[in-house]
């Protein structure tokens, strides 16, 4: 990190904890709080680069003059729905998870972070479990999320968390992606299975996709 931004990150962690937010245990010795967008963000934007340094990304924009000019205004209308859940050891930061809703039913997880040494200890995946939860009480009948295709200790845990492979992507700033869903609704989740040709149209999958009136 630059110097900058590594005096930013101390005091962006400051500034969350001195909003006194109410702390929930997540994992032994580590809570998890729930901060609004506005204290979230400076957290992120401020560590972010420290937690990602080795991966290759395009971290400048490179827009058109008329995206550079009206790309302020576009974020300002981005939808506004988002879960932040950030988990601490004390008053020092363990590692985050937030999302926003995307489109009508859908809630797409943005990112998620761990710090090194609280990895490989489950802290990725409580803070994805408790994401996934408050989505699907949200009503949410889809969570998404996108990784790249050879983070493979990411994608083993989102898989291991039920989510599966829904599609791929070529980013030009992020790379090869694969796209992994979570559904709430297990009717959901055998809807997809079937649409991939992972299981024959049976029962009510039948009558969903308007074969034989539903039946076997």
């Amino acid at each position: 990190m630059t110097g900058a931004a590594a005096a930013a990150a101390p005091a962006a962690l400051a500034g969350l904890l001195a909003s006194r937010p109410a702390r929930e245990p997540l994992l032994d010795g580590i809570d998890v709080v729930a901060p609004d967008w506005t204290r979230f963000q400076p957290l992120f934007e401020a560590w972010r680069a420290q937690l990602f340094a080795d991966t290759w990304t395009v971290n400048e924009p490179v827009v058109t003059d008329a995206g550079r000019e009206r790309l302020p205004a576009l974020r300002e209308q981005y939808p506004t729905y988002r879960l932040c859940r950030v988990a601490l050891r004390g008053d020092a930061l363990a590692g985050w998870s937030w999302g926003m809703q995307t489109r009508p039913g859908l809630f797409f997880m943005v990112n998620s972070a761990v710090v090194a040494a609280e990895r490989r200890r489950g802290l990725y995946s409580a803070l994805a479990r408790r994401l996934m939860q408050q989505a699907a009480e949200a009503g949410f009948q889809q969570v998404q999320s996108v990784h790249n295709v050879a983070n493979n200790a990411i994608i083993i845990a989102k898989l291991k968390l039920g989510f599966m492979v829904t599609g791929l992507e070529q980013s030009d700033t992020f790379g090869s992606l694969v796209q992994l869903s979570w559904y709430p609704h297990p009717q959901r989740r055998a809807l997809a299975e079937t649409r991939a040709g992972q299981r024959r149209p049976a029962g009510d999958i039948r009558r969903l996709l308007g074969i034989d009136g539903g039946s076997e």
